[in-house]
């Protein structure tokens, strides 16, 4: 669960650099090994090759994302006052709940930014399926999330 919006964008806005946790995926109970800095990535290799397609490519702690074409043009997200969980994938999330299989994937047609406050944790503490640990939740309170668009 996340607390954010997706904005749908074309498929060959997909050259990702942000300000934040990386260099690979990290989520709120899940940032042990990640360093902040500014990283670089595309929207394909933010896909990791699980057995079962997922949602991953998360980024915590962002201070700027931006998605990019090969001309250099794109959209930025930034709040320099409150970090934020960022991320690109050439799938929607609905696209990666129904394929049991990395060959069930549709066709690329958009690329997929996701901007959160809040992201639940991953969960799965033991290899028999914890659940995610109540710090690691996304609460059902009143939640205020603000940041800027800008195009580039």
């Amino acid at each position: 669960a996340s607390f954010g919006l997706i904005f749908t964008l074309p498929a060959d806005y997909d050259k990702i650099s942000f300000y934040g946790l990386g260099a690979k995926d990290n989520y709120a109970d899940r940032l042990r090994g990640a360093k902040l800095g500014i990283f670089h990535s595309t929207t394909k290799d933010e896909i990791e090759p699980y057995l079962r397609p997922q949602e991953c490519g998360n980024h915590c702690d962002c201070r700027w994302f931006e998605v990019k074409n090969n001309l250099g043009y794109g959209l930025r997200v930034f709040n320099y006052q409150r970090p934020f969980s960022a991320s690109a994938l050439p799938y929607n999330p609905h696209e990666l709940e129904n394929a049991r299989h990395s060959y069930d994937l549709p066709q690329i047609y958009h690329s997929y930014l996701r901007c959160s406050l809040a992201q639940a944790g991953v969960g799965g503490d033991d290899s028999w399926g914890a659940p995610i640990l109540e710090e690691y939740l996304v609460k059902n309170e009143d939640k205020h999330f603000e940041f800027y668009l800008v195009g580039i």
